[in-house]
């Protein structure tokens, strides 16, 4: 909109200009929110480096963020826990390493992040409980220490995937894909006298080639084509007519369950140990309050 425009005359006005733009595209309050501040934060780098004047970030300070209730931003729902039970019926369609990252992520609430960067090294098998220390995390910039403990039911897990170079990524790309082709193998119905036999058919120089480990968005995708390899069989046993009855549901949202889980079963205080967070407040919005609790009360205090 001011491609052309000095900074000197670009001021908190312009910027609500922006703004609205962005809730006429459909953007949602919290993603304008979050785009309006990295504009700020944008012009406080320019102040600091005096490339800008230090009034104009000021000025552009004095913008409030939207609020929810009083603009005309739409609002995102509320992410929530998945049913235990979809996560469950989608594992048979995943490949088996994927299924142990879905069941990790699922009893630590640990984030996706974290657990595609696990290795073997950084994890203290001495004690009954495993500790795991994350090479790098979210929040390491605010000098914050991070444990993730690892229990009895996610050591079994793992323990097959710390067989190998202490240094090297417990969850591999390469491995899955082998996986894959073994699976291919054992299913094959063609005999091996007839077509390609294993490794005939591999390029000498493919275009791709698997990392050494997962990132956060082909985990995110390996869970999706699982999810929508369950929804097709649904839908050809006729349990589900269209894509609005399909399950949906992403790796994020595992951090919930566990949120959810200890805080019921525990506390909120130990759900924001499990987590990694600073604040009781953002743990709050992990973890779904448990209306039993308010049930019980009313009960005997009603």
């Amino acid at each position: 909109m001011y491609a052309a425009l000095r900074c000197e005359e670009f001021g908190p006005l312009k910027l609500e200009k922006v703004r609205n733009i962005m809730i006429k595209g459909g953007n949602s309050r919290k993603v304008i929110n979050v785009k309006v501040g990295m504009i700020k934060r944008m012009f406080k780098w320019g102040a600091s480096k005096q490339l800008v004047p230090v009034y104009i970030y000021q000025g552009l300070q004095t913008l409030e963020g939207l609020r929810q209730g009083r603009s005309e931003a739409k609002e995102r729902p509320p992410v929530k826990p998945v049913p235990e039970l979809y996560v469950r019926a989608v594992l048979p369609f995943t490949a088996p390493t994927i299924a142990v990252m879905i069941q990790v992520q699922l009893l630590t609430g640990m984030r996706s992040g974290e657990l595609v960067i696990m290795r073997p090294c950084d994890i203290e098998t001495s004690g009954k409980i495993w500790q795991y220390h994350p090479r790098h995390h979210k929040t390491e910039h605010h000098g914050i220490k991070r444990v993730v403990p690892l229990g009895p039911q996610v050591q079994q897990l793992i323990r097959p995937y710390l067989k190998r170079r202490l240094d090297a990524y417990c969850f591999s790309p390469a491995e899955v894909i082998v996986e894959r082709l073994k699976l291919r193998h054992t299913q094959r119905k063609t005999p091996l006298s007839c077509g390609n036999v294993p490794g005939s058919s591999r390029k000498d120089n493919p275009e791709h080639t698997p990392g050494e480990r997962y990132n956060t968005q082909n985990y995110y995708q390996a869970v999706q084509y699982a999810i929508q390899a369950y929804n097709e069989e649904l839908k050809s046993c006729g349990i589900i007519k269209d894509d609005s009855e399909a399950i949906k549901w992403t790796p994020h949202q595992l951090r919930h369950n566990a949120a959810t889980r200890i805080r019921k079963e525990i506390s909120l205080d130990a759900a924001r140990a499990l987590l990694g967070h600073r604040h009781l407040t953002m743990t709050d919005g992990y973890a779904e309050l448990d209306e039993t609790l308010a049930t019980d009360a009313a009960l005997r205090f009603g």
